[in-house]
Order: structure tokens, then sequence, then C-alpha cells
């Protein structure tokens, strides 16, 4: 009974064996073959000779067609093939030809709306039948993608078409963008974007970011670092007189809170003024000498947003009440008034949180 098992198990192994070493005929073409669905951008194709099948006097050809309206086709693969007697061929419209052998990569441009691709073996080597290590590797074209010059692809932070970033073409990236404005732009001025939404309860603004594109195609997009603040505004004065000058200087402000007192340490104001850099102070509060003189429209709206709105006491001490911090910045919003004259300016300090 043993003989007779032993003699069963051995008929299934040769059988198996042989069935497998006929499944495709070696040297066939049949899965070098670009596939009907071919669409707008980034296409997976899987056009090969498989290094098993690699064998003698292969012709392989096929045309891979792209949407009408494509201007450029990107073929993408690799190849492990014989450097002297065999070559892989991306003919493209209008007679253009890139032919690759031995062993690579292909990245390659291609103008017109079609590519023929082909693979010629006239290697004196064959891997048929399978031997023990393949010599070569064979070769993929896994990806044809098709570009129209009038694609493009846009971000729009808002959903106002005022467009963020923009790429035309075809876009490959890695790009990283910076939106930290186009956010603030919304969210300090009350959440108002089409789109918007403003939770009441928790005092969060939700802002669209929109990817619009005029063809298909994949896009990640990854390691997303979103920072958010929130503005109080502390105090502000109205527009003054028209002044000469709108350029302001350099502050040392003192305070005295509700729980710290102290100075402010030399602040540009506006936080430009200088190149944003201060080393001897332009102004201070309290005023040495008042009244306060100055020809500064910038100057005058600071001067009269800590004297009327900041310095809360009675009588006034000369210091703001307030806790300064590095997180309070001033801001101004100013008006043309008559010829060679600038003014008035309006000011507010805001924090940040």
């Amino acid at each position: 009974m043993s003989g007779l098992r032993a003699l069963v198990w051995v008929l299934v192994v040769m059988m198996f064996v042989a069935g497998d070493t006929t499944s495709q005929v070696c040297g066939e073409c049949e899965e070098w073959n670009c596939g009907a669905s071919i669409g707008f951008g980034g296409n997976q194709v899987n056009v090969q000779v498989e290094s098993q099948y690699y064998g003698n006097n292969m012709a392989c050809t096929t045309r891979c067609i792209c949407p009408a309206g494509t201007d450029t086709i990107t073929v993408s693969g690799v190849y492990d093939t014989e450097p002297v007697n065999d070559y892989i061929g991306v003919l493209g419209k209008g007679g253009q030809f890139i032919s690759f052998s031995g062993k690579g990569e292909i990245n390659q441009i291609i103008n017109g709306s079609y590519v023929d691709l082909a693979f010629s073996s006239n290697d004196a080597i064959s891997n048929c039948p399978v031997p023990v290590e393949p010599p070569y590797g064979g070769l993929t074209i896994s990806t044809i993608e098709c570009v129209s010059k009038n694609t493009t692809l846009r971000l729009d932070v808002g959903n106002d078409t005022d467009y963020e970033w923009t790429a035309v073409r075809s876009f490959r990236g890695p790009v990283r963008l910076d939106l930290t404005e186009s956010m603030r732009r919304y969210v300090r001025g009350g959440c108002w974007c089409q789109g918007c939404i403003f939770d009441a309860s928790s005092g969060n603004c939700t802002v669209p970011v929109l990817l619009k594109s005029t063809f298909p195609g994949n896009l990640t997009v990854n390691d997303v670092l979103m920072n958010f603040t929130q503005s109080t505004v502390l105090g502000e004065v109205d527009y003054g007189m028209p002044f000469r000058r709108s350029e302001g200087g350099c502050w040392n402000i003192q305070y005295s809170g509700p729980t710290e007192s102290g100075q402010t340490g030399l602040i540009p104001i506006p936080p430009t003024y200088n190149g944003g850099v201060c080393s001897t102070s332009d102004f201070e509060y309290p005023v040495s000498n008042p009244p306060f003189v100055t020809d500064d429209a910038v100057d005058d709206a600071v001067y009269r947003l800590l004297n009327q709105t900041l310095d809360t006491d009675s009588p006034k001490d000369g210091r703001i009440n307030v806790d300064y911090s590095e997180n309070m910045s001033f801001e101004s919003e100013g008006k043309m008034g008559v010829q060679s004259m600038w003014g008035p300016v309006q000011m507010r300090l805001i924090v940040w949180s």
C-alpha cells in the first residue's frame, strides 16, 4: 500500500508542473497591451513582458490612445533587458522616437494624443523554458499620463475664487503651502467667507479649502499643520486729524494691569517701522513734557489710544491699565487726506490668543 501512495503523489506533482509551464507560450506578447480605459491624468497600466516568458524573436507593439485634447503623454516604467540585441521603443505622433535598452527606468514625455510602445527581442539567450535564475527581468510600463495644456489645478481658501495656489499642466509635486494669512483673513474678519461656518458655542470658525481641477487625477495631501488664533480688541480710537507724515516710531510704554506692572520695552508701531527694529525710543508713555505734539498721523493715533482709551485711571497716571504681553499688537487703518498730507489714522490694540 505504501508504494501505491508514493506513486500517486508523484503523478499529481508532475501533472501540476506540466500545466503551469504551458499556461502561456514563451515569447508571446499577450500582456503587451495598454487597455481601452485611458483618461486625463495618471493611468495605471500593466504593459509588460514578464521574465519567465521572455523569449527570442519577440516583436511586441501596442498603441495607447489618450482622450481628445491631450497635448503630452508621460510614459513611466522599468526595464531589465539584454543590452545589445533587445530594445524598447516609445514612438509619438509626428515620428518622435526614443529607444531604451539594458536596465533602467523610463520617464519619457511624448507630444501628441497617442503613443506606440514596442519591444523587440533578438537575443540569443532565451528564458524559455524557465531556467533556474532568469538572466533578465523583462520590462513593465506602469503609468500612462495624459495631459492637456488647458488643464489646471487650483486651491481656493474660503471659496471666493481668489486662488491661493495654481498648478498648470501636469502637477507632480510635492509642494508645501503656507495658508496661514489666507485663513486668518476670514477668522479675523469674523468668519465671513462664503461657506464659512461659525459655531457660537465654541467660537470656532470652519473655513472651506477647495481643490478645483479641470482634469481627473490623484492628489495626496499630508503633513497638515494648522494653528489658529483668536483676537480680542482691548481698545481703539477713531480717526484723527490729517498730518503731513504717516510713518510711526519706536515706543516705550509703561503699563499697570490687574496683575502686572512694567514697561513694554522698545516696540515699533507699526510693526514695519524701521524694518521692525528699534534701538532707541522715539516716544514714551507717559509723555515727559505734555501736551504730546507730533506731525505724524500714526504717532498721533497711538498717543490718543494710550491716553484716551487704555489709561483708564482718574486722574490719569500715565500708565495703560492692561497686562501687556508679546501676544499683543498695535494695528492701524489709515485714510488719505488732502494732497501732501496723511491721515487720519484709526488705531487699536489687539491681543491674540
